[in-house]
């Protein structure tokens, strides 16, 4: 199947997200792993599928699908028929686990992969609490469930004159200057410029990214560059500048209150921070767990190597042991997010 397939088919999915996209295949693939798919059509229009990334190790392939299956419409019967064919190219291309990881509010596809045998589990992965604001507030009501710091920064930025903009002609070059410099000075690996030209390019007309540029004397200080999955805003990446008149302002309250204004203005209820850091816990009006990942394992003696992760992920000398393991044979890599 050709990328540009796949891309047009997840543009019609209500649930699409940039972990299922061609690029992020093709970015993993410079970390070793390589990417296989399996699709539902109908006539000759794919209605569902999965993308799945795999990473050959000592102990075979090992399976990762990121927030998939996903079908047209979340139809559960699409979503059934996709991961059958999963299930039988698990098989016959010889995975020994295939996980999952969804969002909290994919829940026809969590529901189905249960049916099919999966489990949750926490075995080498934990479930992850999000600071979570619902939209069905005004501005103000939102202000008054948040800690008072909140509405004091976002009128201390208006006030010094910072303004955000969300249709900047140079939204993604201003938006990765900042990026790269946060990266820099915090040390975390980042997507390259392209991916985000290509995911602006690819999902903007859809209503599926949307980058969040504050400037301060006519120049760019801080910028958001989110994803939209079915209702939900998720706070995808962000970036601020060093300068020390950037870093007084605190632009970066004005930026998120920004943000969810206009996730409400375009439909969306909820606007997801992907995490629990000390700044986000000032917006929390609700905290939400995100699910442990889901699993299933394959092949001969599964059982076997089922109580065996079991035992390894429980044994703190034995978890030691494989990291330590996995490290040395660069199965376990820093890799953008």
């Amino acid at each position: 199947m050709e990328d540009c397939e796949w891309d047009a088919f997840l543009k019609n999915c209500h649930y699409c997200h940039h972990e299922q996209s061609s690029q992020y295949a093709a970015n993993r693939a410079a970390y070793g792993y390589h990417c296989d798919r399996v699709v539902v059509g109908n006539g000759d229009r794919i209605v569902g599928g999965a993308q799945v990334l795999i990473q050959s190790t000592p102990l075979g392939k090992l399976a990762h699908i990121q927030r998939a299956p996903l079908a047209v419409d979340d139809d559960p019967q699409v979503l059934r028929q996709v991961v059958q064919k999963l299930e039988e190219m698990a098989i016959a291309k010889g995975y020994r686990s295939v996980r999952v990881d969804l969002f909290p509010h994919q829940t026809a596809a969590f529901k189905v992969l249960e049916e099919a045998g999966f489990v949750c589990s926490n075995l080498w992965s934990s479930g992850m609490g999000s600071v979570v604001v619902p939209l069905n507030y005004t501005d103000e009501e939102l202000s008054a469930r948040m800690h008072k710091k909140v509405a004091y920064e976002v009128r201390r930025a208006r006030n010094k004159g910072a303004l955000v903009l969300t249709n900047s002609e140079n939204a993604v070059d201003e938006f990765y200057e900042l990026h790269q410099a946060t990266a820099s000075y915090q040390e975390f690996p980042i997507f390259p410029r392209h991916y985000f030209v290509y995911l602006w390019r690819t999902f903007r007309q859809t209503g599926m990214v949307q980058p969040f540029i504050a400037y301060y004397n006519d120049k760019p200080i801080a910028a958001l560059f989110n994803v939209i999955v079915g209702d939900h805003m998720y706070f995808g990446w962000g970036g601020m500048s060093r300068d020390s008149d950037a870093k007084k302002i605190r632009v970066n309250y004005l930026l998120h209150m920004t943000a969810m204004a206009w996730a409400r203005e375009h439909g969306c209820t909820r606007y997801d921070f992907a995490g629990t850091q000390p700044f986000k816990q000032w917006f929390a009006v609700e905290i939400v767990q995100w699910p442990h990942a889901l699993r299933k394992v394959y092949g001969p003696a599964a059982a076997w190597r089922w109580n065996m992760m079991n035992m390894s992920n429980n044994s703190p000398f034995i978890k030691r042991l494989v990291q330590k393991a996995s490290r040395e044979l660069g199965l376990s890599q820093r890799m953008p997010v």
